[in-house]
């Protein structure tokens, strides 16, 4: 009977370990976002272009590999307004682009989306240092490696969480 309450107690203290962090990782992530709203960009587009700007050019589908969340739609999506506005270019991959001597298309972003990014950068991360300075380095380091083994926790190895 003990193991079952037990149990039982770890159960309700998973939940509420649960919505606390859904709650803090919503709350944190919006104050942070609404950095963006100078860009004109949404979350995802920020996301797609970050991933450019510090991996440089890039198939879709190691793209979509990056990008934190979506669907191939809405990645579609996401990448026709960023072409529409000039920040991101479909290019032929050349044996240079592409370590693996594929032909195709890879994704890189334009003049004007490396600027727009170079520009935002060091604002945003400024704002991130902002929210997350409520903790010191140890514990920031310790929620990292707590988040990083919850991230990775039961999944199969081929689907296995890598920030």
């Amino acid at each position: 009977m003990r193991g079952e309450e037990n149990n039982i107690r770890k159960k309700i203290l998973a939940a509420a370990t649960f919505i606390k962090l859904t709650r803090a990782c919503e709350s944190v992530s919006a104050r942070v976002h609404t950095d963006l709203e100078v860009t004109g960009l949404t979350f995802s587009q920020f996301a797609i272009l970050e991933v450019l700007y510090n991996k440089g050019s890039l198939r879709l589908s190691e793209v979509s590999g990056k990008v934190l969340g979506g669907t191939k739609s809405s990645l579609a999506e996401d990448l026709a307004g960023l072409e529409e506005r000039g920040l991101v270019q479909r290019l032929e991959a050349s044996e240079e682009r592409d370590s693996l001597g594929r032909g195709g298309l890879v994704l890189d972003l334009t003049p004007e989306g490396h600027d727009l990014l170079q520009g935002f950068l060091p604002k945003h991360l400024d704002r991130i240092h902002e929210e997350m300075d409520a903790l010191s380095e140890e514990e920031l380091t310790t929620l990292g490696d707590l988040l990083r083994k919850l991230g990775l926790g039961g999944a199969p190895a081929s689907r296995k969480w890598q920030p």
